[in-house]
């Protein structure tokens, strides 16, 4: 009966995760940003390609910014 109901959570996608350690590099350059939000990661992104489109990220070159990777981090317990 376990095998055909599932009670576990479904997987949320990279981008809806939060508490996430995050690297965004240029297309362009070599520059490159690491980050940390406890927001959702999605927020933070749509945060930077705003500032990329105001001119006010890493460099004067960036167009185009790349996610490579993120860690999940779990929430530190007092």
């Amino acid at each position: 009966l376990n095998r055909i109901i599932k009670t576990g959570k479904d997987k949320l996608n990279k981008d809806e995760l939060s508490n996430v350690v995050y690297e965004i590099n240029c297309a362009d350059c070599n520059v490159s940003y690491v980050g940390q939000t406890k927001r959702q990661l999605n927020t933070r992104i749509k945060e930077h390609n705003g500032c990329v489109q105001q001119k006010k990220h890493l460099c004067n070159c960036c167009k185009i910014l790349e996610y490579d990777w993120f860690i999940h981090l779990d929430p530190i317990r007092n």
